[in-house]
């Protein structure tokens, strides 16, 4: 993981580079002992995301923590196009999760793959509702004959009370 030690050379990376997190961390801190390996796996699988370590302890970088305001660790920032977009001091790895995902879930690439899930996701639900409606049709069409002996296992079910306790129940 890269480390920042100028101001200058930080302030370059945030405005050019798309999605930064960087990570202010100290040698003393057990809590950042417990994210610096997460967050060094995490930069291996997410080429699209650039991770920084501002390590509080050198002098040189007391210009970049003072201008961060950071006042405990560890402190994340996760920045998007030169914003600012969350910001999480401590080491919660759920939070940090949800703030990563945000963080990613706008780009190009995500977007692409966001649509095309939607589309898959449409396709089924059309395919579903299509289903759906050949089973009431036939339902139907056995009620007007009077023909209940052929096809009683395409009735649909949705009336009856107990399809809907087992559907709640299904989830848990």
């Amino acid at each position: 993981m890269k480390q920042f030690i100028d101001f200058e050379e930080c302030v370059n990376a945030i405005n050019t580079l798309e999605n930064v997190v960087l990570f202010f961390t100290a040698s003393w801190c057990g809590p950042c002992k417990v994210m610096y390996p997460i967050v060094e796996k995490l930069e291996d699988k997410l080429p699209m995301c650039h991770f920084f370590k501002i390590d509080v302890d050198d002098d040189k970088t007391e210009y970049i923590v003072q201008h961060f305001e950071v006042s405990s660790m560890p402190t994340f920032f996760f920045i998007k196009n030169k914003e600012v977009q969350n910001k999480l001091s401590g080491a919660n790895k759920v939070q940090f999760s949800e703030y990563l995902k945000m963080l990613l879930l706008e780009t190009p690439e995500s977007q692409e793959e966001s649509q095309e899930e939607t589309q898959e996701e449409t396709q089924e639900e059309t395919q579903e509702e299509t289903q759906e409606e050949i089973q009431t049709q036939e339902h139907y069409n056995l009620l007007e004959t009077n023909d209940y002996d052929k096809k009683i296992d395409n009735v649909p079910m949705g009336s009856n009370n107990t399809d809907l306790n087992f559907s709640l129940v299904d989830d848990f």
